[in-house]
């Protein structure tokens, strides 16, 4: 099984990681590219089982340059774009720094919802996490996370329990 994830870097495009390499495409939001929907979510080209990373969700304004600055058309762009995409592929992150209000519980739940989070690290930021049970939305949160995940069929042997 190969699982593709699109993950963002500073010099303003994406890699694609899959069991072959790794391929530097511009990103979507910049280059006019649609995002995915019903149409073509399920044909299984490679832009259909790609998901997303955010490697520091909440962790500033651009959550350390994952996105381009508040308010800006870029950045308005960005996230209405993998606000439709993340509707039929994987999205998760991990947080990498305590930042409130932002990375507080209202904030938090607003962006998992927006872009629809499959997962996220369960182990890093501690301090971010630590302070969504201290609020009391960890619970809900973690409720959130991997609803789209659904397994049709497998096959296990008898060792695996």
């Amino acid at each position: 099984m190969t699982i593709y994830c699109m993950y963002r870097n500073a010099n303003g495009g994406f890699a694609l990681f899959d069991d072959v390499g790794v391929t530097v495409y511009e990103l979507p939001s910049t280059s006019g590219a649609e995002a995915i929907d019903e149409s073509n979510a399920f044909d299984g080209s490679d832009i259909a089982r790609t998901g997303h990373h955010n490697d520091c969700f909440l962790a500033s304004d651009t959550d350390y340059g994952t996105y381009d600055a508040p308010y800006s058309h870029s950045h308005t762009e960005e996230y209405d774009y993998l606000s439709q995409e993340t509707k039929y592929t994987p999205m998760g992150g991990e947080t990498c720094v305590s930042n409130p209000p932002r990375s507080d519980c209202e904030k938090a739940k607003e962006e998992l919802d927006i872009f629809h989070y499959t997962y996220l690290n369960s182990g890093y930021n501690e301090y971010v996490l630590n302070s969504w049970i201290s609020e009391g939305c960890m619970l809900e949160i973690a409720a959130r996370l991997g609803y789209r995940l659904l397994l049709k069929s497998g096959s296990f042997g008898i060792g695996a329990a």
